[in-house]
């Protein structure tokens, strides 16, 4: 069974874009940390922590599939988290999480 917690950035009111992942965290101070870089551009962005089958923990960063290449290039761009982050190899939409 996998838990999720959400913390949106969207404010009340308007549409929720479609939203795919970018990264994966093993952290929630590496994700607080990404969210900051996103947000720093001005890329909204979503975290969301889940354990799966295995009881391994881990946290996403979903952004709107919109600003998808915008924020893997920025992530990718920290050479510092390179040990720390597992970008996505092919984006996972929002369509198919619950």
């Amino acid at each position: 069974m996998m838990s999720r917690q959400t913390n949106k950035t969207w404010t009340a009111g308007t549409a929720r874009p479609e939203l795919v992942m970018v990264a994966l965290a093993e952290e929630n101070s590496f994700a607080r940390h990404f969210q900051k870089i996103l947000r720093r551009d001005n890329i909204p962005v979503s975290i969301r922590s889940q354990t799966d089958s295995s009881g391994q923990f881990r946290i996403g960063l979903w952004v709107p599939r919109t600003l998808m290449d915008r924020a893997i290039r920025l992530l990718r761009s920290e050479n510092a988290l390179d040990g720390y982050y597992e970008p996505m190899s092919e984006a996972v939409s929002d369509e198919g999480m619950e």
